[in-house]
C-alpha cells in the first residue's frame, strides 16, 4: 500500500511513477490530486482497486495510467473528471466495474 493521503500539496503523479510496481496493492490519493501522469501505475500486477472519488480536483487522467493492471477489478472516478487519456484502463482482465456515476463533465 502506498498512502499519499497526507500529502495534502502534492497535485501531479508524474508519468510511470509507479510503472510495474509487482507489489503495489492499493494507493491511498491525496484530496487536492489534479493529474495522473502516462503510466503512471501501468503494469501494477497485483493492484486490485483503484478509488478516486475523494479527489474533487483531479481533471486529468494520462493515458495508460492503470494499463495491464491484471488484478484491477474496480475503478472509481469522481466528480469534475475532465479527460481520460487513451487505453488508461485497458488491458485489465479482472475488470468488472467502472464507476462514472459522480463524473458530470
Amino acid at each position: 500500500t502506498v498512502d499519499l493521503s497526507g500529502c495534502l500539496s502534492l497535485r501531479l503523479i508524474g508519468a510511470n511513477a509507479f510503472r510495474a510496481c509487482a507489489a503495489l496493492e492499493s494507493v491511498r490519493f491525496p484530496p487536492g490530486l489534479e493529474e495522473i501522469g502516462d503510466a503512471a501505475f501501468s503494469d501494477g500486477s497485483k493492484l486490485v482497486t483503484v478509488d478516486l472519488s475523494g479527489c474533487l480536483s483531479l481533471r486529468l487522467i494520462g493515458a495508460n495510467a492503470f494499463r495491464a493492471c491484471a488484478a484491477l477489478e474496480s475503478v472509481r472516478f469522481p466528480p469534475g473528471l475532465e479527460e481520460i487519456g487513451e487505453v488508461a484502463v485497458s488491458m485489465c482482465p479482472n475488470l468488472v466495474t467502472i464507476d462514472l456515476r459522480a463524473c458530470t463533465s
